[in-house]
């Protein structure tokens, strides 16, 4: 157990700190860098910070608990030929601010793309991340897996413009980082493009309320509704307002087609009269007819 004499030249280091390579010199463990070493700001990458979920508040109180009843007991690790944090930010924090001692291990990587690789490879043993959280953190490797394994391409003689090929590997190489299945990782992918922050965050927190496949399944059925009734629309031509000059328009057309009809009724009318006059006549002239046919019968009995 490192004592309080060591912690306190460690603290003192912090103003005139040795560079990397002359404390590891001064080491007999390759694995480990001296009791005195310190850790500060400019040994902190935000972006290596950034690729893990942060704890939740409940899991980095009884972190800090812990940490204060018995210490830093899992040392934090160092990529060395850099000097940056790749692990123990949380634990970092918590014993710079309680003034509690840990020690640093070191870890050698060729690039920063193969140090991003273990950082979440590493975070499978944490019993404190759900792989939800897991997968997250893979997802923002793509980038990093897709560069490693062009550059393993490169260095055996493979092309790098495997378009249809890449894409699987990588899928499969961030599946396996979360240590989880493909279809998995790619229903949370799914859920990060399309759910609500709500359903996110309760997901990260490992809500028993929730599973992922449910999450999955209710958004691909909303969306697949949403793409049916897009379609129905498409096909549906939407009706345009008419203008008020063409109101106007149509309603004078209306006007003159029912001037036309009541002008046709008028001559129909004009034309019954004709023929009820008509009519009229021949009946008058047929009764005028018949008394001249029954005066001659009576003139010719006399």
């Amino acid at each position: 157990m490192i004592d309080k004499q060591i912690f306190n030249a460690r603290m003192d280091k912090i103003q005139t700190k040795q560079s990397i390579t002359d404390m590891t010199k001064r080491t007999n463990n390759d694995d480990f860098y001296p009791d005195d070493f310190i850790i500060d700001d400019t040994n902190i990458d935000e972006g290596f910070k950034a690729l893990l979920d942060p704890l939740p508040t409940k899991v980095l109180k009884q972190l800090e608990q812990d940490i204060a009843k018995d210490g830093c007991r899992e040392p934090l690790t160092m990529w060395v030929e850099k000097g940056l944090l790749v692990d123990g930010h949380n634990r970092y924090e918590i014993c710079t601010r309680r003034g509690k001692l840990y020690r640093v291990k070191k870890k050698s990587f060729k690039s920063r793309a193969e140090a991003e690789v273990w950082i979440v490879k590493n975070q499978r043993n944490r019993r404190n991340t759900n792989k939800f959280q897991l997968a997250m953190s893979a997802l923002k490797c793509r980038k990093s897996i897709e560069k490693i394994a062009k550059e393993a391409q490169s260095k055996g003689g493979g092309s790098v413009k495997q378009k249809s090929a890449n894409p699987v590997n990588t899928l499969d190489t961030m599946a396996r980082m979360a240590g989880i299945s493909r279809p998995t990782l790619q229903q949370i992918e799914f859920i990060l493009k399309h759910a609500d922050q709500q359903t996110i965050d309760k997901l990260r927190q490992g809500d028993t309320g929730l599973s992922i496949n449910s999450v999955y399944v209710s958004l691909r059925e909303a969306k697949d509704d949403k793409k049916a009734t897009g379609n129905t629309r498409s096909r549906t031509k939407p009706t345009r307002k008419a203008s008020s000059k063409e109101v106007e328009v149509k309603v004078d057309t209306t006007i003159s087609s029912l001037d036309g009809v009541e002008q046709q009724l008028s001559q129909k009318d004009d034309r019954m009269y004709f023929y009820d006059k008509v009519i009229e006549w021949a009946k008058a002239r047929k009764q005028a007819k018949n008394k001249g046919n029954v005066a001659s019968t009576t003139k010719n009995g006399q």
